[in-house]
């Protein structure tokens, strides 16, 4: 890019060589800086280089497809790099022709995610997205794409997904592809096919998304592995039941007029300002944000020389601390375990637990995520002020669910596997006890004896007149002892 005699010397060997060298850059990012520099005229360089070696499909496959791979990359679409990586796809998308090669090359590709992303972002986020949309070359491409299908990766349903929801495939297409409408993964960056690759906590992709939930069928009884199935069942319902509040929540708040209950629990000017060891929930990110007026803290910081004042200062900001220690410890927000969503633009961008709280006087807050490289993430989504980013806690227990669904994640068996997953019919009402009392015969006789002494005393049978002198049991008792007998495993719901 510097040298103004390669430039004008440009062949096909060149620009293979050119696109060799971007993808051996080692910091993307600086790559990223350079292609955009007016004075590196890396655009320029990109679109003589294509005029070149677009002819050839190998270089379409073999070496554009992973350039765009690495431009697309969550760490770059995530962060402030965003605005230069769709500045240079819009203007790889006007070289001459090559939306017509790529439409004829598509079909072959072995990887075509990288161009459904690129056309995803051609359609929705560029500046002349609304143009892209209309136009009949992109308008080919996409029906190109949607008849060809994913790869078979939860990533190329997903994106595939989002392909139809942006631009509204017609269903002669869709419906041609059945994998992408029915069963688990593809719908949002959290939607995987094994259940324990999911997230508990929300994606913002994710709650964003406008596709339904997959939730299992419990009808689905012939499956090849049904304990797999039971405790995929039970993850994804449960966790429907705390993903559903948080979904409507941020639809609330993205409404013209949120409710008040919302309303009073966003807090303003939100910045990441430290990050702390916590002894229990680990690292978690400092956020500072501005307080409720009531929890604001008047504090004199001017050193007095003289005793008597240096000492009521003192004893004045301690009173003050004190107020607001008192507020916050009564407060119903920020507790310990609450769900937080960080917003921008009334947009989420990620949600974190409250966890360090050490800091709250002085209106900090420690936010723990799902692991280290979305903690890095979040430190350059928000480590800069910027304008309305704000944090909500949302509806949803999250602390009370996170133990169960980490448990069914964690878990290999199921517990009396045998009565629970592969339920047998149940037992006739006149049905002898379960096999392991059957060795017993005084388990035999006692059965035999229950059952003809309905709405007697059973006490003596028992053995318990020292507790109770005199035990009769209703209709509805006296059947739930006896299905006690009967099975394995019995469900009793009381009272008694």
């Amino acid at each position: 890019m510097k040298d103004p005699e390669a430039y004008n010397k440009l062949d096909f060997s060149s620009a293979k060589k050119f696109f060799l060298a971007m993808n051996e850059f080692p910091d993307k990012g600086e790559l990223i800086a350079r292609l955009i520099s007016q004075e590196q005229k890396g655009k320029e360089c990109i679109q003589r280089s294509l005029e070149f070696a677009l002819s050839s499909q190998d270089f379409v496959d073999g070496i554009l497809s992973p350039f765009l791979q690495s431009l697309l990359e969550d760490r770059f679409m995530e962060t402030y790099f965003k605005h230069h990586v769709l500045e240079i796809l819009s203007f790889i998308s006007r070289v001459p022709f090559f939306q017509e090669l790529l439409a004829i090359y598509y079909p072959e590709l072995r990887n075509g995610e990288p161009f459904i992303r690129m056309v995803l972002f051609l359609i929705t986020e560029t500046s002349d997205a609304q143009a892209n949309r209309e136009s009949k070359t992109i308008q080919s491409l996409i029906t190109c794409i949607m008849k060809r299908g994913d790869d078979g990766t939860p990533e190329g349903k997903r994106l595939l997904r989002q392909l139809n929801s942006a631009f509204g495939v017609t269903d002669r297409i869709i419906k041609t592809q059945a994998d992408i409408t029915d069963g688990p993964g593809g719908r949002h960056d959290n939607d995987h096919e094994n259940f324990r690759d999911i997230k508990i906590l929300p994606t913002a992709d994710e709650v964003g998304s406008k596709e339904p939930s997959y939730l299992p069928r419990s009808s689905d009884d012939h499956v090849a592995d049904p304990e797999t199935h039971l405790l995929d069942r039970q993850f994804r319902q449960l966790r429907e039941d705390m993903i559903g509040p948080v979904k409507d929540e941020i639809k609330d708040l993205q409404s013209e007029k949120p409710s008040r209950r919302t309303s009073r629990k966003i807090f303003s000017n939100v910045q990441c300002v430290d990050v702390s060891l916590h002894p229990i929930d680990g690292a978690c990110i400092v956020f500072q944000f501005d307080v409720p007026a009531k929890a604001k803290i008047n504090l004199n910081p001017r050193f007095e020389k003289d005793q008597e004042k240096e000492k009521k200062r003192k004893a004045q900001n301690k009173a003050e601390e004190k107020k607001a220690r008192e507020f916050w410890d009564n407060y119903p927000y920020l507790r310990p375990g609450a769900l937080i969503c960080i917003i921008r633009n009334n947009k989420p961008i990620r949600f974190g637990v409250v966890g360090d709280r050490t800091q709250i006087v002085q209106g900090r807050i420690g936010l723990r995520f799902y692991n280290n490289s979305e903690e890095i993430a979040c430190l350059a989504e928000i480590g800069m002020p910027q304008p309305e980013t704000r944090m909500i806690e949302m509806a949803s227990a999250y602390f009370s669910y996170e133990p169960i669904l980490s448990s069914l994640q964690n878990m290999t068996n199921v517990p009396l596997e045998k009565d629970v997953v592969v339920a047998p019919a149940a037992p006739a009402a006149s049905a002898a006890p379960v096999d392991h009392l059957l060795g017993s015969l005084r388990y035999r006789n006692l059965f035999r004896k229950i059952s003809d002494r309905e709405g007697q005393d059973i006490a003596p049978l028992l053995g318990v007149e020292h507790v109770f002198p005199q035990l009769i049991l209703d209709p509805s008792q006296h059947e739930a002892l006896l299905m006690c007998l009967r099975n394995r495993l019995a469900l009793v719901q009381g009272p008694p």
